[in-house]
């Protein structure tokens, strides 16, 4: 489903409706999208909207359902205008595959969280891939194009602050339940 179909299918509920007439300066500043390969019910299609006059977004779900954060959202959103936006999810996927494939990177998505944005006039993606194994890939897709903008490839164990024994870091000094300066002394 294409973001115009789905900002149609958002607009033409009864919760929108309703409050579109209670927030008229209201505007499409993002799409929020969880896609979940492992749990299809577990994934999600969110439309936001933001809210001039409160500073706040209204994030609705594709049946009209939805919440205004609370947060205030200082710097405004972009508008996205339903002909701006050219990919669809299903699209967005195709290309991150095609480029792990590129990349010789033969693992499977487990999960992509995604978001819809326009910044400084240009419309795109901005992906979180959770892949098989310890890795998750960043990308970033410029809708006008379908182009990859940007791609990361980070594995979570080099995340993690992993030390040998054998170190010699201070901390391996101290004894168990002691400061440092009573270690130090036990040990001078």
């Amino acid at each position: 489903m294409s973001i115009r179909e789905m900002k149609w299918q958002v607009e033409n509920t009864n919760g929108f409706k309703k409050f579109i007439s209670e927030n008229p300066d209201a505007y499409l500043g993002a799409g929020f999208f969880i896609i979940d390969f492992e749990k299809e019910e577990a994934s999600q299609r969110q439309m936001d909207y933001y809210i001039p006059s409160s500073k706040k977004i209204a994030s609705f779900d594709l049946t009209g359902n939805y919440k205004v954060s609370e947060q205030l959202v200082e710097k405004p959103l972009e508008e996205i205008g339903a002909e701006e936006a050219k990919l669809s999810v299903d699209d967005v996927i195709e290309i991150v595959k095609a480029e792990l494939n590129k990349r010789e990177i033969l693992l499977g998505i487990q999960k992509i969280i995604a978001i819809l944005q326009k910044k400084d006039l240009e419309v795109s993606w901005h992906l979180s891939c959770i892949l098989t194994g310890t890795d998750f890939a960043k990308v970033r897709i410029r809708d006008s194009d379908a182009s990859v903008a940007k791609f990361e490839k980070i594995n979570l164990m080099s995340l993690m602050d992993i030390r040998k024994k054998g170190d010699n870091l201070p901390f391996d000094k101290m004894e168990r339940g002691k400061t440092e300066d009573e270690s130090e002394r036990n040990m001078g």
